[in-house]
């Protein structure tokens, strides 16, 4: 495993704005390996959710106080830039040297952005050679985003006082984050990558820490959550909490069926809950809440089908082999099981924090005794990325 950032005992802290929550991190690598120096998780209130001048005032106010009141070393951070703001395309460009690729992909996506494409950001990852038709092709992934939108996007570091050693893209720290499973043998294999987030999913298929497909699916717990409180006339507060107790139920019923078979599950609590404040929900009402997020369930799992067949159309001799769920709305391990069963291959939840060890000098502000999938791309940015080619 190589820790990238390690000029000095301590990384740059790593730093993801979501849109529901900001997430610090810092690490060191005593001993050679990656300990967590900092986590802290700093919740968005609802009202600055959307992309909006309010909310970078209140991004650059809290992320600010987060760092300073934290007990981060230093003010060198390394972010990502959202993948809700980039533009994500797959194109097929004639086979060039790699120095000429950035020319011939300017070349396809000029009249095909919201934007001007020579004032154009892109970064790009060449995928594999393919043949359309008779002629010779290479697949490649741009993610392109305008020049005025990375600026806004780094004053606000600039606004908080925060020295920006280095900007990624979501989908690199993503798959950056686990690339530990690759450092072997398995170093080929392939991946799909489903995180859930509050305003979007983004996916990520790779081929060991190579990534070889992406989208933006603009389906996420803010529309699933809002399906639960129109049918249940509940506010978002209660809404998230019910959901939650929904989920502990679902599992402890998963947990009992396995005991009575002779097997046993491992505790989940993605809250941090102690046993002794679960209430048992009614029957009626889960069954409610169940119907209620039918139909956005099936349609994000209508993509992440649409999403595989694409992949599999470039790479048909390479099956997908694990999907890895991540966000936070993977939490919700029976929205993970549905969207799953119909690409039947074999999926589990990924905890990207467990790779990094902690010890009494650790500081967090978050359960690190169970499941944190919503820090991949915090982690990934904290190890440090690679792999993307900038234009």
């Amino acid at each position: 495993m190589t820790l990238k950032w390690f000029q000095t005992r301590a990384s740059p802290i790593a730093v993801d704005l979501g849109t529901d929550n900001i997430k610090l991190l810092q690490i060191d690598a005593r001993g050679g390996q990656p300990h967590i120096m900092v986590a802290n998780r700093v919740d968005v209130p609802d009202h600055v959710h959307n992309d909006s001048p309010e909310r970078d005032t209140w991004l650059v106010e809290n992320l600010r106080r987060a760092v300073v009141e934290g007990g981060f070393r230093g003010r060198a951070v390394v972010t990502s830039f959202p993948a809700t703001r980039m533009v994500l395309r797959h194109v097929r460009v004639p086979r060039v040297s790699e120095a000429e690729v950035p020319r011939v992909v300017m070349q396809e996506l000029q009249g095909k952005l919201p934007f001007d494409v020579t004032t154009a950001v892109i970064r790009h990852v060449v995928v594999s050679d393919i043949y359309q038709g008779q002629d010779a092709k290479q697949e490649v992934i741009a993610m392109v985003t305008s020049r005025e939108s990375v600026e806004r996007h780094l004053g606000i570091f600039d606004r908080a006082k925060l020295e920006l050693a280095g900007i990624h893209v979501e989908q690199a720290a993503l798959v950056e984050a686990f690339s530990y499973m690759f450092a072997s043998g398995s170093g080929q294999q392939a991946n799909m990558f489903i995180d859930i987030g509050a305003s979007s999913t983004h996916v990520v298929m790779a081929h060991g820490r190579k990534m070889v497909f992406t989208r933006y699916i603009p389906i996420g717990g803010e529309i699933m959550n809002r399906r639960v409180s129109q049918a249940m006339k509940w506010p978002p507060d209660k809404t998230r909490l019910m959901r939650m107790r929904m989920e502990q139920q679902i599992f402890r019923q998963r947990r009992k069926a396995a005991s009575q078979a002779g097997a046993t599950l491992a505790e989940y609590d993605p809250e941090g809950w102690e046993s002794e404040d679960y209430v048992p929900m009614d029957v009626a009402l889960e069954a409610t809440i169940q119907e209620s997020l039918l139909e956005p369930t099936e349609q994000l799992a209508k993509e992440l089908e649409a999403c595989v067949r694409y992949y599999e159309s470039i790479f048909p001799d390479r099956p997908l082999e694990r999907v890895i769920f991540v966000g936070g709305e993977s939490r919700y391990l029976s929205t993970c099981a549905r969207l799953a069963k119909p690409m039947a291959i074999p999926a589990v939840l990924g905890d990207p924090l467990s790779r990094l060890l902690r010890d009494d000098r650790t500081r967090a502000n978050i359960n690190l005794k169970h499941p944190q999938p919503g820090w991949a791309v915090t982690v990934g940015l904290a190890l440090g990325v690679e792999g993307v080619t900038g234009v």
